[in-house]
């Protein structure tokens, strides 16, 4: 169901395709080394999400689908993220778990009565 991201939100180094994270803040640093544009509100990776999870968003009504991507999109942002290593002080495998449980709680709502609302 849940493939690995290509989105990085922390790094020693640039992955392939050469983005890295400051804490607190998201760059290409392959096209911006100078890292001037923060790419926290990219639409960019807004599409990144939605081709990720097409298969289960794609057959959902557009309610029930803005309330599972609005979930999705706080899940894996990097504020959730930095959160759970700056704040709570949680390494970077157990960040991990943590986001792919929440992702998978996620999708196990579509269909719940509860999103009808």
């Amino acid at each position: 169901m849940l493939d690995p991201s290509s989105v990085v939100y922390e790094a020693d180094r640039p992955d392939p395709r050469g983005i890295s994270i400051a804490t607190g803040e998201l760059y290409d640093v392959a096209a911006d080394p100078w890292q001037w544009h923060n790419r926290w509100d990219d639409p960019a990776l807004r599409r990144h999400l939605l081709t990720t999870f097409a298969p289960e968003l794609e057959h959902l009504r557009a309610a029930e689908r803005a309330t599972i991507v609005a979930a999705l999109e706080s899940a894996t942002s990097f504020a959730a993220w930095d959160n759970l290593r700056v704040e709570q002080r949680l390494s970077a495998a157990q960040a991990r778990a943590a986001v792919t449980t929440t992702v998978v709680g996620v999708l196990g709502q579509i269909g719940s009565r509860s999103l009808d609302r």
